[in-house]
């Protein structure tokens, strides 16, 4: 039986070749030795795609400061000129998966149009971080930032949803809403995205957050105002600590990006 299995496995890969999350290309299986592999991306993505696990990231943001190299380890902490001039934030701190750029962004699109097809891939490589750098932090819930329409057409809770189940977070949807309409974040400088969205959010039920860590998620991380104002909102009705998790950040700091990088890159998961 097992056998039989393997045998419709196979033909289902080779009928209907995996697509790279990222560039969209086809993947071909035979590749790789062991079939049940989850397989995410191309080979020439992994060699272009760029996580924050091989850079110096911002202790509070967690945007990649400079490459990893001799002995900056997993301990060693730095602030982005932001961060050193602007904290304490509301949100206590927040952590990326990979760097944002034309490449990453892909399934960021296709996840935001309702192609959910990326979602395992987002989840897996968020889970990796999650468990590296929060896992003693002692999160016990999680939601995501809030977004108009329906609970299933926002890519946040989604996003929110199959990631606690992977690392084994409480998900409540919809704890925090928008009080009123604003002027959407992309169209404005980093210095309006703050101010934009001050009073903006509010929580539904202080309840399912008093004196407990919460982690928000999102796809994306900019300036942080978004995760910034929900982690106002949440500690005003009691939350202890927020924490923010995203699938991309941004790189505006990296200069050298052709440096050696230490340690593994663990692609495809955690």
């Amino acid at each position: 039986m097992e056998d039989k299995k393997s045998v419709l496995n196979l033909l289902k890969n080779i009928l209907y070749a995996h697509k790279c999350k990222l560039c969209g290309e086809a993947i071909n299986i035979f590749e790789y030795e062991d079939l049940r592999l989850k397989k995410y991306i191309c080979g020439v993505c992994e060699e272009t795609v760029e996580l924050t696990e091989d850079y110096l990231c911002c202790g509070v943001c967690g945007v990649p400061l400079r490459p990893r190299k001799g002995g900056e380890g997993a301990g060693a902490y730095a602030l982005c000129d932001v961060c050193e001039r602007y904290t304490p934030f509301n949100y206590d701190r927040a952590v990326s998966a990979v760097v944002h750029d034309d490449l990453t962004n892909n399934p960021v699109l296709r996840l935001k149009s309702g192609d959910a097809s990326s979602l395992g891939f987002m989840t897996d490589m968020m889970a990796g971080v999650y468990i590296k750098r929060y896992s003693r932090l002692g999160i016990e819930v999680a939601t995501s930032v809030p977004a108009s329409g329906d609970l299933e057409d926002n890519h946040s809770a989604l996003l929110c949803r199959a990631l606690s189940w992977k690392v084994g977070l409480e998900y409540i949807p919809e704890i925090i809403v928008t009080r009123e309409a604003r002027s959407k974040q992309k169209y404005l400088r980093s210095s309006e995205r703050r101010t934009n969205l001050v009073g903006s959010m509010a929580v539904v039920d202080s309840s399912a957050i008093k004196g407990k860590n919460i982690l928000v998620v999102d796809d994306v991380f900019t300036t942080g105002a978004t995760i910034d104002e929900c982690a106002r909102a949440l500690k005003a009705r009691g939350a202890a600590k927020v924490y923010g998790i995203t699938f991309t950040t941004n790189g505006k700091y990296i200069a050298d990006r052709g440096a050696n990088f230490n340690g593994r890159r663990e692609i495809y998961g955690y």
